[in-house]
């Protein structure tokens, strides 16, 4: 009984320090032993052209069965490109290249003022450069929208580097950022001859119910409409 008492003491006493380690060291050790998995299941996914910013998102994929794919989704290329305009009375459906966009005639004096309202409207950080190798399209940097229109602005032969020198950010009068209950941006800026002129893009169905008139072609006054 004295060796069978000794025993079951020695085995019990184990146990508790078993189960003490056990309790101590797993919480320390799951995170980790967690995020070494987590780890291991992102290299593997990557392997399949898989990429995830969050860990976690590998255990919901690990559950899916089915992938639906938005076409559109798929084709896009994540630069955008001024599609439609209406200016100076006329109305252009499509243009799908740069090469349709310069058949766009427009007034001088609309065409200086076009050219003007977007540079100032656009942030000066959204800027073009040069093509890439093997491809057509300049490179878009900053925000996607702005660079459609610098691009338009472009495709006419106009220089918004130039017009931005020329009304640089520190010198305009006022400014109103874009928002959401506005849905609209717009920016005094004093021209050469001391007068104050306001730009601003947006919502045309807010635009449009801002505007009192819309003049042909040949006034000084006239409301252009663009449409990405």
């Amino acid at each position: 009984h004295q060796l069978s008492y000794k025993y079951w003491s020695k085995v019990i006493r184990y146990f508790i320090t078993f189960i003490t380690v056990y309790v101590v060291a797993v919480p320390e050790s799951l995170p980790l032993t967690v995020t070494q998995s987590l780890e291991y299941a992102v290299k593997k996914m990557m392997k399949d052209n898989n990429t995830f910013r969050n860990f976690h998102a590998c255990e919901t994929m690990g559950n899916v069965t089915a992938l639906c794919f938005d076409k559109t989704g798929v084709l896009t290329t994540n630069d955008m490109t001024v599609v439609q305009v209406y200016a100076a009375e006329k109305y252009w459906k499509t243009l799908e290249k740069s090469v349709e966009a310069k058949e766009i005639i427009i007034p001088a004096n609309t065409k200086d003022s076009i050219f003007e309202c977007l540079s100032v409207n656009c942030s000066y950080s959204s800027k073009l450069l040069s093509s890439p190798e093997n491809e057509t399209r300049p490179k878009q940097i900053g925000n996607n929208t702005e660079c459609a229109l610098l691009g338009f602005v472009g495709a006419l032969n106009g220089n918004y580097d130039e017009i931005s020198r020329h009304y640089p950010e520190e010198e305009f009068v006022h400014v109103y950022p874009f928002n959401s209950v506005q849905k609209s941006m717009s920016t005094f800026i004093r021209r050469f001859d001391s007068t104050v002129r306001m730009y601003t893009k947006g919502a045309s169905e807010i635009i449009l119910k801002k505007c009192k008139t819309i003049l042909n072609r040949n006034g000084w006054r006239y409301c252009t409409i663009f449409k990405c």
